[in-house]
């Protein structure tokens, strides 16, 4: 499986891969957005929406560790969508492609 570069990523707004290789531990989302829809159908406004939670896991880094150096097994997965907290991770812009770095 062949990793994009940097240049290729940064330039191409529909990639869903990263160009990131997260530290031991972490690793790189892209948040989800929802429809902006409720459940009866109803459109909500951009005011009431709130800042996304959800979000695609796309690169992992290594395994992490405990405190006592054991390797740790990751309980997610590349492609796996995950509930994070609102104010969660550190932004990260590439061109006009946004990530967020969680640990």
């Amino acid at each position: 499986l062949a990793r994009p570069s940097l240049r290729a990523a940064a330039s191409s707004s529909s990639s869903l891969e990263s160009p990131l290789r997260p530290a031991p531990g972490r690793f790189v989302a892209r948040m989800v957005e929802d429809s902006g829809e409720t459940a009866a159908g109803l459109l909500l406004p951009d005011s009431s929406k709130a800042r996304p939670v959800m979000a695609r896991v796309l690169r992992l880094g290594a395994k992490p560790r405990d405190a006592q150096g054991a390797v740790l097994d990751w309980d997610i997965h590349e492609g796996d969508t995950v509930a994070v907290p609102p104010f969660a991770g550190s932004p990260l812009t590439i061109g006009s492609d946004e990530f967020y770095v969680f640990a």
